[in-house]
């Protein structure tokens, strides 16, 4: 497995509160890891790594209920946030509902130059690898994702290549294997990528009032319309549109 990097370079978190052990070292004398530390960890490597990554409300795939995490490589639609200096690579997308957009270089590698869909099942250090494994394989059944990783700390041999691996030793190694194998069917791929990049226009119309969004958007009869009439309107025009509307705003406040 790679070892390139120690967690701690990928953390932006105090992750003390996540674990207890007794001794020196974070894995001495058998370490507690909770789940969600795997998780998140989970998501700091694929960030760093240029995916937007996310629970995205558990629900986007159709596979099953609380799916842990996902970790999404979209070229075209990172390419627009990009050019408007909003990640520029790896997010997670609650940084879309920032007013920061632009004001500090995100520097994280270029994510992949294709599509690619990516689950992830993070398991504690009391859970079985065995169990996370078998669960990312049923949420691969369904055809939308390309790849599924398991994330569980201390796993020191990985013996097949149809799962990935995010773990770290108990000096705080992390290491990495990647999923060889392609489960995606490319019309449910393709599916929920649309799903996703309605979920980043909704995230970005946060930033404005609800007045704002309904003047952006065509005409609706109920809020949970635009779920759906945000398709109309392309990224790059929403961007835009945010943007004016924060230009304007701070300029009313200079002249106040």
């Amino acid at each position: 497995m790679k070892g390139n990097h120690h967690i701690s370079q990928l953390l932006i978190f105090d992750m003390d509160a996540g674990w207890s052990s007794h001794g020196s070292g974070i894995g001495a004398n058998q370490t507690y890891v909770a789940e969600p530390i795997m998780e998140y960890l989970a998501s700091a490597y694929f960030r760093n790594q240029g995916y937007i990554v996310d629970k995205f409300n558990e629900r986007l795939s159709s596979s099953r209920k609380n799916l842990d995490l996902f970790a999404i490589s979209y070229p075209d639609l990172q390419s627009i946030l990009s050019n408007h200096d909003i990640g520029n690579s790896g997010l997670y997308l609650c940084e879309l509902e920032s007013p920061l957009w632009g004001k500090k270089k995100n520097r994280v590698k270029k994510s992949e130059d294709r599509e690619i869909t990516a689950v992830i099942e993070a398991e504690s250090s009391r859970g079985s690898e065995s169990s996370g494994y078998k669960q990312v394989k049923t949420d691969l059944k369904n055809g939308e994702f390309n790849h599924g990783y398991v994330s569980a700390p201390f796993i020191k041999e990985k013996d097949r290549e149809d799962i990935g691996i995010v773990t770290f030793d108990n000096k705080g190694s992390l290491f990495t294997e990647e999923c060889l194998e392609n489960y995606a069917d490319g019309k449910k791929s393709s599916e929920l990528l649309q799903r996703v990049e309605r979920i980043i226009k909704l995230a970005l119309l946060k930033n404005i009032p609800i007045s704002k969004v309904l003047d952006l958007l065509p005409p609706i009869n109920s809020f949970w319309e635009i779920y759906n009439s945000v398709e109309e309107i392309s990224l790059s025009s929403i961007v835009q549109y945010v943007r004016k509307h924060h230009r304007t705003e701070k300029e009313q406040k200079r002249k106040t």
